[in-house]
């Protein structure tokens, strides 16, 4: 990695021997482990090829980002920054601890009834902001959904949020290794031999599935 530094303030983590601690990866779109210098926190830093991005998608990506950037919602990753340097373009949001739901399926099977009607809910209530501020989403997968420590502010479990959400050219499954994330989790054997049924959670018609 020739830079370690993007957007003046944002500086993507090493290990021990020089690389980059990469948090996700699909297709040529890569998601790091970085930090913010001025305050120290934790952040998700997404770079992507802008000549991989879709000419029609590519003039309309700014202002969905700067869309996304600016809603504010209890259960989705906040976007904090974006750009473009060089080659590619650049988004920053929120370093979410925990696993994806994916992941979580896998470890401990199918989700109870009432936990699923909560993530049902959760999103829904996303999707109803997002159609209010008229931005745009793509399916959503299991990948693209956090279960984070904590409750919802009902007091419930699980609470989760959705991660490049308005972000449809920026989408990326959260496939994660355990050597670079202390709190994320990679897929397993059993989650990708599990039925498509899970992978799907909610699409332009709102379907959803929970293992």
């Amino acid at each position: 990695m020739e830079r370690t530094i993007f957007l003046q303030h944002y500086r993507v983590r090493l290990r021990s021997d020089g690389t980059p601690r990469e948090l996700s990866r699909d297709d040529a779109a890569i998601t790091y482990e970085a930090v913010d210098e001025r305050s120290g926190d934790p952040v998700d830093l997404k770079l992507i090829p802008v000549e991989t991005i879709d000419s029609g998608v590519r003039e309309q990506l700014d202002e969905q980002a700067r869309a996304a950037q600016m809603l504010r919602h209890v259960n989705i990753a906040k976007v904090f920054d974006f750009g473009r340097e060089g080659g590619d373009f650049v988004c920053v949001s929120e370093h979410l601890p925990g696993e994806t739901l994916a992941a979580w399926v896998a470890a401990h099977g199918p989700m109870p009834a009432d936990a699923a009607l909560r993530v049902a809910e959760q999103i829904v209530s996303v999707l109803s902001s997002a159609s209010f501020h008229r931005l745009p989403y793509p399916p959503i997968q299991s990948s693209d959904i956090i279960v984070v420590p904590g409750q919802t502010p009902e007091g419930s479990w699980p609470l989760v949020k959705l991660i490049n959400f308005g972000l449809p050219a920026l989408t990326s499954g959260r496939e994660l290794k355990p050597e670079d994330s202390e709190t994320r989790e990679q897929p397993t054997s059993a989650e990708q031999s599990a039925s498509p049924r899970s992978d799907t959670l909610l699409s332009s018609d709102r379907r959803c599935t929970f293992g």
